[in-house]
């Protein structure tokens, strides 16, 4: 190095724009993700987290460097954002500019050499069964609270994702095989378990439904709002955090943690991995066994020391 010479901080990432920006690319790319049925909020997340990018690095597609990714991926960490978001970030960038490569559209990616960053190997949380009893003990005696007593119990019996749940029909209840259809992400189907305390849930529900609705009750859509329409994604959201915080809960994750907690439970149980995983609709092995660390870790606990 040269006495003397100072080498010149990197340029701190507030500096720049971070408003989305659009680019012929980009609308290929949700374009292309429409034709193999990626979920609209999928396609959404990536246009949001690939335009704030684009509006970051404020060059054509063709010139981004690696470089250009470090600072934007450097500006999370300086803003403190959890290790999680910023891996979900670099994610959505892999996976465009290699649909870019594959579509001989950029001869190589700026994200090539750019490892995943590294998430924290911490222990997750799971809801216990006073916890659930908790949440079920702030609902009021009627419609509403019927409806969301029927959401929690779904929630807490079936191991859906939240996607798959706010899309059910009351054609996907089957109560004679005591199973109910679901789609989720990918346009998968599978079918999960409708154990008898869900079954008296949503039984309560959609008979307290009939009364509410008054005879207008035209819709399939198994979840309806206080306005007596068919509730949405955020709707339902809503609803969740709302519960959380009267039952005086500390739930980041307030939908999947019903999820983890569903699957920790059986195989706590007894249930083979293969099956969980089968049931849940994971794709791979990999969820399931820091599932399993935790709950050999649990065990080890309970075990008496001398």
């Amino acid at each position: 190095m040269v006495v003397g010479y100072r080498i010149p901080a990197a340029p701190r990432t507030e500096s720049r724009s971070h408003e989305l920006t659009d680019s012929a690319e980009l609308r290929l790319f949700a374009l292309s993700r429409r034709l193999t049925n990626c979920q609209p909020r999928t396609i959404e997340t990536y246009q949001y987290h690939i335009g704030r990018f684009l509006g970051f690095a404020r060059k054509p597609v063709q010139n981004i460097e690696k470089s250009d990714v470090e600072l934007y991926l450097l500006g999370f960490q300086e803003r403190q954002c959890s290790p999680h978001y910023i891996r979900s970030v670099h994610r959505n960038l892999s996976i465009f500019f290699g649909w870019l490569v594959a579509e001989e559209m950029l001869r190589q990616s700026p994200m090539r050499s750019h490892p995943r960053p590294k998430l924290p190997r911490r222990g997750k949380d799971f809801l216990s069964r006073e916890d659930f009893e908790r949440l079920l003990a702030v609902f009021p005696n009627n419609f509403v609270g019927a409806r969301n007593r029927a959401w929690l119990w779904l929630l807490w019996s079936t191991g859906c994702r939240l996607d798959g749940l706010v899309k059910l029909k009351q054609a996907d209840l089957d109560w004679k095989q005591s199973r109910i259809r679901v789609i989720e992400k990918g346009n998968k189907e599978r079918y999960v378990p409708f154990t008898p305390d869900a079954q008296t849930a949503v039984w309560r529900y959609l008979k307290m439904r009939v009364v509410y609705m008054k005879g207008r009750d035209q819709f399939q859509e198994l979840w309806i709002g206080e306005e007596r329409q068919p509730m949405k994604y955020h709707g339902l959201q809503s609803v969740m955090r709302l519960l959380i915080n009267r039952a005086g809960l500390t739930v980041k994750d307030h939908h999947h943690i019903f999820r983890r907690t569903w699957a920790y439970r059986n195989l706590k149980a007894g249930v083979p991995v293969k099956f969980v995983q089968l049931v849940g609709g994971w794709s791979d092995l990999a969820t399931m066994e820091g599932y399993v660390r935790a709950m050999q870790s649990d065990d080890a606990l309970n075990v008496q020391w001398h």
